[in-house]
């Protein structure tokens, strides 16, 4: 499917969606009439980055406050990288829903467990090579996300002993924490050659309770 053919699917699917809601809205006694008219052949707004989700490649548990989950809305969700068969579902439906955009998310822990000490074939990588290779195959454009480091070597050192304070922390060296993005980058961009990366955040939501 083209990426023309995607965005068209998107557009209609969109339409579909908000007259469903509006028609829904007004469908209690005593409303008045509305008349809704979509013209696709008139354009006011084009979204530089597309309309799609959030993939974490994330798996590894993280640590609860108050059982309250640490992971974000979308984490925990892939079968194991092995199953074929469900990801071939997954890719599926991925395919159906036409996503052109996505933010695919990663914590530094997956690939530099230790500073300087990179993993790139544990299954959390492997996990995040599946769902870079569909956005290659179908032209969809990444936000490549980095939510947080979550590694004990760069934590600050007074909060090491805390697992939440070691997901919450900023880089203890912020040349360590730059070092080791620019190496996960230079991986997957020039080394994998996944050329649906477009743009790189470094941090999930700065300054609130959740985030650092």
């Amino acid at each position: 499917m083209s990426r023309r053919s995607i965005r068209e699917k998107r557009t209609w699917s969109c339409c579909w969606l908000a007259t469903s809601l509006l028609v829904l809205a007004c469908s209690g006694p005593e409303q008045p009439e509305l008349a809704i008219e979509v013209n696709l052949g008139s354009v006011t707004n084009v979204m530089h980055g597309g309309i799609g989700a959030s993939w974490h490649a994330i798996e590894t548990p993280i640590p609860n406050s108050n059982g309250r989950p640490q992971g974000g809305s979308a984490w925990g969700g892939n079968p194991r990288v092995s199953d074929d068969e469900r990801w071939r579902q997954l890719e599926a439906h991925a395919d159906w829903l036409g996503l052109d955009w996505l933010r695919v998310e990663v914590e530094q822990r997956m690939y530099e467990p230790e500073e300087g000490t990179f993993d790139w074939d544990n299954s959390e990588m492997r996990i995040l090579y599946r769902i870079l290779d569909w956005c290659d195959r179908r032209g969809a454009d990444v936000l490549l996300q980095q939510m947080w480091a979550n590694v004990e070597w760069n934590t600050f050192p007074e909060w090491r002993s805390n697992p939440m304070r070691v997901v919450h922390s900023g880089p203890a060296s912020m040349e360590a924490f730059g070092e080791g993005l620019a190496e996960l980058v230079d991986h997957l961009v020039r080394r994998r050659g996944h050329d649906s990366i477009r743009w790189l955040g470094i941090v999930n939501e700065p300054g609130h309770e959740w985030s650092w």
